[in-house]
C-alpha cells in the first residue's frame, strides 16, 4: 500500500501502526501540501451498521480537524 494514491489525494507514506480495525498510514495530502493520518478500515469487521454510518458521515465526518 505504500506509495498509493487515495482518491487522487493521499499519497500514502508511512504505515504508523496496525490493529484488529485496521491499519494507519502517514499520508501526505497532496491538495492541501501536509501530512495526514489516513485509517483503512478492515472490511471483516465493520457490521452493516457500522458501513451506514460511515457513509452517511462523508469525507468531511471522517477527516481529522486542525
Amino acid at each position: 500500500m505504500i506509495g498509493t494514491l487515495l482518491n487522487r489525494r493521499y499519497r500514502l507514506d508511512v504505515e504508523l501502526g496496525q490493529g484488529g480495525v485496521g491499519i494507519v498510514y502517514r499520508a501526505l495530502d497532496t491538495l492541501l501540501d501536509r501530512d495526514v493520518a489516513v485509517k483503512m478500515l478492515s472490511a471483516t469487521v465493520l457490521t452493516a451498521e457500522s458501513r451506514v454510518r460511515l457513509l452517511r458521515l462523508g469525507p468531511a465526518g471522517m477527516a481529522a480537524t486542525d
